[in-house]
């Protein structure tokens, strides 16, 4: 409909501020269609191309310089992603770019795009914060993806322990950043988590979509000490905790997101248990409790970079080299990362009697993003 009226096309017989109204809502949608891990789906006009002189009207208003800034960020974010599909086509054998060069050189730029932010609002760090975080993962997920197309070693040592870095460091930066939105997410004042449109809530299910994938497919048993797995299913918890608390009724957003998250933290746990006992040919009693967190709120390990200025840094504690002696030194040639998907387990049940989901409600609704 946008496309059909021409919005971005300011009209003769309009004055100004009637025109700005039009373009205002063409960038809006601009920036509302970039934010899935999707190429965007807007045309990409002179008035996008130029969104940071929108501000410079004498009648701007406070909303039009969030907005400029957005929808600088996606067009970068766009043209990132489709130049990294594109370079997918060549094949594992025949890649131009290197996508961990490609990850840094995102990172340096949203990075600066917030500190721009920043410095002109300090009251919405955390909301650019949140934005470039969501960014960086979709990224970082892609770098993901292209770390488990690589060609096989033919069981060259050295070939095998470079694909395993790759992986490791690919996995660890995803892991943080999601970890981060979940983080971020617990920080929002409650009404504007409870009545925030859908749009932002597909950060907080993108990031916790990739979580369920490095749960379900053991990666995270694997790569992850049992002190960060800890912290892992804490922020699985305390994200659970707010949404449930927040939710307005079962079929609410928050609410389907609550429920997940909920048996996330569950399934995880049991997972890494019985994983950590097979390693250990059943000797539990060498372990650490990995669910310490849960239970006693104890002080655990921040997983991800910073949230906003004026929040404490912490070191990463997903790391690509493990020391820790139940983690594998290796993730193994047996994931099957790019041909998984979820649901797969007939077990799998929200167990949430106040909301009717079921594994097609949740399954249609995350393949939606």
């Amino acid at each position: 409909m946008a496309v059909d009226l021409d919005l971005s096309i300011p009209r003769p017989g309009y004055d100004e501020r009637r025109n700005r109204n039009r373009q205002r809502i063409w960038l809006a949608l601009f920036n509302y269609c970039g934010q899935t891990a999707k190429p965007s789906m807007m045309p990409e006009d002179s008035l996008i191309r130029s969104s940071e002189s929108f501000i410079l009207s004498p009648i701007c208003i406070a909303v039009d310089f969030r907005l400029a800034s957005n929808v600088a960020l996606r067009r970068v974010l766009a043209a990132s992603i489709e130049a990294i599909d594109k370079d997918n086509e060549f094949g594992p054998s025949n890649y131009k770019l290197d996508l961990r060069s490609v990850y840094q050189t995102f990172e340096k730029d949203s990075d600066a795009w917030v500190q721009v932010q920043t410095q002109r609002d300090p009251h919405i760090a955390i909301h650019a914060n949140l934005t470039a975080l969501h960014a960086k993962v979709i990224i970082s997920h892609r770098w993901v993806q292209r770390s488990f197309r690589n060609p096989s070693s033919a069981g060259d040592h050295v070939i095998e322990q470079n694909q395993d870095r790759e992986r490791k460091d690919a996995l660890a930066t995803c892991i943080n950043g999601s970890l981060g939105i979940l983080s971020t997410m617990c920080l929002l004042e409650d009404d504007l988590l409870r009545y925030t449109c859908d749009s932002k809530h597909l950060y907080f299910a993108y990031a916790s979509f990739f979580l369920y994938k490095v749960i379900d497919t053991q990666i995270a048993t694997r790569m992850i000490d049992p002190q960060s797995l800890s912290h892992l299913f804490d922020t699985f918890h305390r994200s659970a905790d707010k949404l449930e608390r927040l939710a307005l009724s079962p079929s609410h957003t928050i609410a389907f997101h609550g429920a997940f998250l909920r048996r996330l933290s569950e399934k995880g746990g049991r997972q890494s248990s019985a994983s950590q006992d097979d390693r250990l040919g059943g000797d539990t009693e060498l372990l650490p409790d990995v669910t310490a967190g849960l239970k006693d709120n104890a002080a655990l390990p921040v997983l991800y970079g910073h949230l906003s200025p004026n929040l404490p840094v912490d070191p990463l504690a997903v790391s690509s080299r493990v020391a820790d002696p139940f983690v594998d030194e290796t993730l193994g040639a047996d994931i099957d990362w790019n041909d998984w998907w979820p649901f797969d387990d007939s077990t799998w049940d929200f167990g949430n009697t106040a909301s009717t989901i079921n594994d097609a409600d949740w399954q249609g609704a995350v393949h939606s993003l």
